[in-house]
């Protein structure tokens, strides 16, 4: 199997020069594939932040493949995505997607479905979107791939900025028991790999049964103010302007971490598929 590199990086919206640091250290890189997690821009409805936004990317994109997925900051009002979607849509009319890369599946989700004028990515197993993302993960299983998920908002954070996320997509670990949510529900049950966002201005390594969830949200914007941005499954939490990388080779999953200087601060090597049970 063809090995594969994979850049990963959220919320790029302040478009400065850490932005500029970042998107060279993923070109050092030469990736095979890059995937944006959101928030590309400040404000979806200037047009100038746009062209930055795409002059920023053009390097990267002449190098590589590149994909990205809508944030809270890339719609112009609820339900509306007009400038996201003529620059960065997929090739139909929803705003998430999936393909395969060297025997590995990645999905793309929308978590920026909106109920009146608030944000809420309802991922209930009711919704289109869930029934599709279940076809999506079983499709993997099925051809034996491994299954990267990719949503903007995040599964696990401080509970100091639960009001950001629906709780359909984030674990409440606040209570006695804590239950897997909806979204985290169905990415147990497929089997996914990995699940990748941003949203949250630093960066965040948790685990849940077995599942990493890595929160990329620190690519420009400044960090949040929390008395504590870990949650009790972080492995590694830190405010630091970062990207991800994956390699994806041999049967082996190797992910690392850099920070704006292409300094590695979080890597680790596991098989690239669960061993069976």
């Amino acid at each position: 199997m063809p090995s594969l590199s994979v850049v990963l990086f959220g919320d790029m919206q302040q478009q400065n020069e850490i932005t500029q640091n970042i998107i060279q250290v993923a070109r050092s890189l030469q990736p095979d594939l890059c995937i944006v997690l959101g928030d590309l821009v400040n404000n979806a409805t200037d047009l100038a932040q746009w062209e930055r936004c795409n002059k920023l990317l053009a390097p990267l994109l002449a190098q590589c493949e590149l994909h990205a997925i809508p944030g809270n900051h890339d719609y112009e009002q609820p339900g509306i995505a007009n400038h996201f979607a003529k620059h960065f849509g997929t090739p139909h009319a929803l705003p998430y997607t999936a393909f395969s890369r060297c025997g590995n599946r990645f999905i793309l989700l929308d978590t920026m479905l909106y109920d009146q004028t608030m944000e809420r990515g309802l991922f209930t197993d009711d919704t289109p979107q869930y029934t599709w993302l279940e076809a999506e993960l079983a499709k993997a299983q099925e051809q034996g791939e491994a299954a990267f998920v990719c949503g903007h908002h995040p599964i696990f954070m401080s509970p100091e900025l639960y009001f950001s996320t629906s709780p359909s997509i984030r674990v409440d670990t606040t209570r006695a028991a804590v239950e897997p949510s909806p979204l985290l529900h169905a990415l147990l049950a497929g089997k996914a790999r990995m699940y990748f966002s941003g949203h949250i201005h630093l960066y965040d390594h948790s685990r849940f049964k077995g599942l990493p969830c890595i929160t990329s949200g620190a690519t420009s914007y400044d960090f949040p103010e929390v008395s504590d941005g870990r949650n009790p499954y972080s492995e590694l939490c830190v405010k630091k302007h970062h990207l991800c990388h994956l390699e994806l080779a041999d049967g082996k999953l190797t992910f690392t971490a850099l920070d704006q200087f292409a300094t590695a601060f979080d890597t680790w090597q596991e098989p690239l598929l669960p061993l069976p049970s």
